[in-house]
């Protein structure tokens, strides 16, 4: 998962607070998990001297995968290089989400993720504002810091034959 084990504790907590009754946590979620796929799928699109074929083939899954709202097609994209890109996945989902807020984006009902929650948000514009610009910052960011072509390159020069496995003690 994109998150690790501190997003799971902070997703859960949300979601002890949705059973509750209590939905803006769980719409401010949404909203940020639908920006990072998004945020990739721009960049490929935008930046295409920038990816390899692999990343540009999983560029545009992203698109589906930010409209359903599954944060997991960011994955190839972080693991190029996460000290970098794990701050700017960071800072684009804490955009689309402050910038939602500050919109007006308030809890009308029990949300439903995915690019479609706008529905049942209070406000869905304010949803869908700071969605797509959370998405561009890291659509725009991302590329400027990581050259996703380099991907591969350091394992390049191994051949399965180099590896050496053992279980003696």
């Amino acid at each position: 998962d994109l998150g690790g084990p501190v997003n799971k504790a902070a997703w859960m907590a949300g979601n002890v607070l949705l059973a509750e009754g209590v939905y803006l946590p769980a719409i401010i979620v949404n909203v940020a998990i639908c920006a990072v796929p998004f945020g990739y799928a721009l960049a490929t699109l935008f930046h295409k001297n920038r990816f390899n074929k692999e990343l540009l083939d999983a560029g545009r899954n992203n698109f589906i995968m930010g409209f359903i709202g599954i944060t997991e097609g960011a994955i190839p994209f972080t693991l190029v290089n996460p000290l970098r890109l794990v701050p700017i996945n960071m800072l684009g989902g804490a955009i689309a989400s402050g910038l939602g807020i500050a919109l007006g984006m308030y809890d009308k009902m029990p949300p439903v993720g995915g690019i479609y929650g706008f529905f049942t948000v209070g406000n869905g514009w304010a949803y869908l504002i700071g969605l797509f610009a959370g998405a561009a910052f890291i659509g725009f960011v991302a590329p400027l810091f990581v050259n996703f072509n380099k991907q591969g390159e350091q394992t390049e020069g191994i051949a399965l034959d180099d590896i050496e496995v053992s279980f003696e003690n």
